[in-house]
């Protein structure tokens, strides 16, 4: 047959081409503004999409706006097609994505390296999900005699403590919630800068020398 034979005569060289190609384009290194939308804020998306990015040594920023958290991102499309799908794989358990949009950028912008960055501000197109329980981690540091949080009732982490009942504006940071007058500690500051930290970007972090205080 005709296609059979069309087939047939195109040269082996010009597939090969082709093949190259499609895999020069794959793997040429570009960017890509990627927004993510949902109850993505307060919920530990930021400092999971900093260690997706991390661990595929991707270069480029993630931050808080008015519209959720939008992500820049730089490397090839093959790597940035695993980037999305890990952070779909990934959503953090207080989390809820209900949509990711990507648009790729003409300009290659310069990063040397993947960075959470300050919030933006802008239009309110998001929102902050409700309270969460006591995660098991931090009950577990309530209740160990030895560790500096034990019996502290405000102990918190990315997994769980105030969200919408101490936020005051969006987009959501520490200085726009109750926890503003609250300085950090040494300590609890290395908790927030640490990415291996369960307390990564914590923004109600806090401990019985640094954060509010129960007495009955």
């Amino acid at each position: 047959p005709s296609s059979i034979l069309s087939a047939r005569l195109i040269p082996a060289w010009c597939v090969r081409c082709t093949e190259m190609n499609q895999a020069e384009t794959n793997f040429k290194t570009h960017t890509e503004i990627i927004r993510i939308r949902g109850l993505v804020q307060g919920v530990g998306f930021r400092p999971t999409v900093y260690r997706i990015a991390q661990q595929l040594s991707l270069c480029g920023e993630v931050f808080n706006d008015g519209a959720g958290v939008q992500v820049v991102i730089q490397d090839s499309a093959a790597e940035i097609d695993a980037f999305i799908d890990n952070i779909s794989a990934q959503c953090p358990p207080l989390a809820r994505i209900d949509s990711i949009h990507r648009d790729a950028v003409s300009e290659l912008l310069k990063y040397k390296d993947f960075s959470i960055s300050a919030s933006q501000s802008g239009t309110i197109q998001t929102g902050i999900i409700p309270d969460a329980a006591t995660c098991a981690e931090c009950l577990q540091d309530i209740n160990n005699p030895q560790n500096r949080r034990t019996d502290y009732a405000f102990t918190n982490c990315t997994h769980c403590g105030p969200r919408l009942s101490i936020v005051k504006q969006i987009p959501y940071d520490r200085a726009h919630t109750s926890m503003q007058p609250f300085d950090l500690c040494e300590r609890c500051q290395q908790e927030y800068n640490d990415p291996g930290n369960r307390r990564f970007h914590a923004q109600p972090n806090a401990c019985p020398d640094c954060g509010p205080q129960l007495r009955l």
